[in-house]
């Protein structure tokens, strides 16, 4: 599916995701991830010219990889040059952040426009599922994704405090319910025979956090990196977000802004003790700061 060495995906992360974590995944044989939102002013507009920069960068060391787009409707809407240049650098992949806001609502229209001609480019919709359950509800949008991130309730970011089954049980059910599609599990997943179970179970590839957060070539700060190898699962923390809770390594309360607690996660990116960073259950296999390619050798090192 993907036109990389492992099947490995390195998932978005608000303000991690940036490229040269992208270069280092890359270089390393996984997909890489962008996060649009690191590319927001304080105004909610984009940068583009330094998106479009990163983009240049990327494809000029790697010509024909694959790099995933995660980006939010509102942003697509809101930014008309955004398809263009996606177009232009040959980004394959985007990973659509469904709003929950009824204001996306009346654009419903608009979006869809925009994502049909994405897909006659050649770009697949990756959908994110954060289910607390096995529902049977048909999944929104589900005529545009192409390949499903499913997201078990040992991830950071957005999860449910609500029991659910366990990933390799969830990426069986949507295997089997959307036969169409590819399936990535994401969440918690820290060995290598975790990928091996999810590999073999049938997944087109595995979706790594929390480890590359914590690679030597992740933009975090050492001091925030020293604190998540000398932390664990039991001192994280449920804050409050837009929509769902998330779970987080926090080292002190701050004013928060509601979408993905940005104020507080840029403050903890940069100096491990004030705001929060977001982390899974794979913090307990975080001993070391180690590079993105030695994390990718030992993940795939069953397979």
């Amino acid at each position: 599916m993907f036109n990389s060495k492992y099947p490995i995906v390195a998932v978005g992360m608000n303000q991690v995701s940036d490229l040269n974590l992208a270069l280092a995944v890359s270089r390393a044989g996984a997909v890489p991830t962008l996060s649009i939102f690191n590319y927001a002013t304080p105004s909610y507009k984009l940068d583009i010219k330094s998106f479009e920069q990163d983009l240049l960068k990327f494809r000029q060391e790697f010509p024909i990889e694959d790099l995933i787009l995660t980006i939010d409707d509102k942003t697509l809407l809101l930014n008309l040059e955004i398809i263009d240049i996606l177009i232009n650098f040959k980004i394959r992949y985007i990973e659509l952040i469904r709003s929950t806001s009824k204001v996306i609502e009346p654009y419903i229209k608009n979006l869809k426009e925009k994502l049909k001609k994405l897909q006659s480019n050649d770009v697949n919709i990756i959908g994110k599922v954060v289910h607390t359950e096995m529902n049977k509800k048909r999944l929104k949008f589900e005529e545009y994704y192409s390949i499903l991130i499913i997201k078990g309730s040992n991830g950071a970011g957005r999860i449910s405090e609500k029991i659910t089954p366990p990933l390799s049980e969830l990426t069986e059910y949507y295997i089997n319910k959307y036969h169409d599609k590819k399936v990535i599990p994401s969440g918690g997943v820290s060995s290598s025979t975790d990928v091996k179970e999810l590999i073999s179970i049938g997944a087109a590839a595995v979706g790594i956090g929390s480890l590359f957060a914590a690679a030597e070539e992740s933009c975090l700060s050492t001091e925030t990196k020293n604190q998540i190898v000398k932390s664990n699962l039991s001192q994280l923390q449920t804050i409050d977000t837009f929509d769902l809770p998330q779970k987080a390594l926090v080292f002190s309360d701050m004013d928060q802004t509601k979408w993905n607690n940005t104020e507080g996660l840029i403050s903890g990116i940069k100096t491990g003790t004030e705001g929060h960073i977001f982390m899974g259950s794979a913090i307990d296999r975080i001993t070391e700061i180690r590079s993105v390619n030695d994390i990718i050798q030992d993940l795939c090192s069953l397979l």
